[in-house]
């Protein structure tokens, strides 16, 4: 019947309530990198000769200072002693010189060429002195070898190659930010890196590049992180995770989250 009246009630719902209080969120900015050596550099020979040192095998542990090459003196000392002999001439006939001169029997001519001579004398001494004090390669920081040193036997030229050292003692992560998040990162920012195999790390940003990859448009950043027992080796795949700035946020289930007719949360 249309002309029926229905009584109607309102029903209010069963709800569930809870306090929340904002807390500190962490941003994080996860990206996929590699890992790389904080040092690593080929040891060269500043002067040549014949190697008279047995080689060091690669992947030797070596420390800072110790023998990586020697080359034979050949005649180096015989010229230090002949520079060393000189340099007293050179003196002495300075000395002479210089005293005619102060008498008036010298003029300043012969003055200004012995002393010429005299700083002759002492420039073929310095180079004597430290040709032979490069007769041994040393090691200039402690690390790893990556190549057999120069064999026993062979010829140094003046830049050939002693050996290349590794250091592994902490490693650098590098990886690419894109654009729109370079600025939330900082120097000094907190960073992780996991390796492929599993091997974490911590570390710190060292390094923000100010130029862009033309192609990606991204930029490297690297982060300086602890290598204990030198574990994580030079170029292995690696993610990692940057702290950026905190925000303070409630702490929410997924299952009271849901979309609106317009799709939004």
């Amino acid at each position: 019947d249309t002309n029926q009246d229905f009584s109607t009630e309102t029903i209010l719902p069963h709800v569930i309530v809870s306090k929340s209080e904002a807390r500190i969120a962490n941003n994080l900015l996860v990206l996929r990198g590699k890992t790389e050596a904080t040092r690593k550099v080929e040891v060269r020979a500043e002067i040549s000769g014949a190697v008279i040192s047995k080689p060091r095998l690669k992947g030797s542990r070596i420390d800072t200072g110790e023998v990586l090459c020697e080359i034979a003196a050949g005649t180096r000392y015989v010229m230090l002693s002949e520079a060393k002999v000189r340099l007293l001439e050179a003196e002495k006939k300075a000395k002479v010189v210089q005293s005619l001169g102060e008498k008036g029997y010298s003029t300043e001519t012969s003055n200004l060429t012995q002393k010429t001579l005299l700083e002759v004398a002492k420039a073929a001494l310095a180079k004597a002195e430290y040709e032979i004090s490069k007769l041994v390669i040393h090691a200039p920081f402690a690390g790893f070898l990556e190549n057999n040193t120069a064999e026993f036997g062979s010829y140094l030229n003046k830049g050939s190659l002693c050996g290349t050292i590794i250091d592994l003692s902490r490693v650098k992560l590098i990886g690419y930010v894109p654009e729109i998040k370079i600025r939330e990162i900082l120097i000094g920012s907190i960073a992780n890196g996991k390796t492929v195999s599993g091997i974490n790390t911590e570390g710190i940003v060292s390094f923000i590049s100010k130029q862009a990859d033309p192609i990606t448009k991204t930029f490297q950043v690297e982060i300086t992180a602890e290598n204990s027992n030198s574990i994580i080796r030079d170029g292995e795949t690696v993610e990692i995770t940057i702290q950026l700035k905190s925000d303070m946020a409630h702490l929410l289930p997924q299952s009271v989250l849901t979309l609106n007719d317009y799709g939004t949360l």
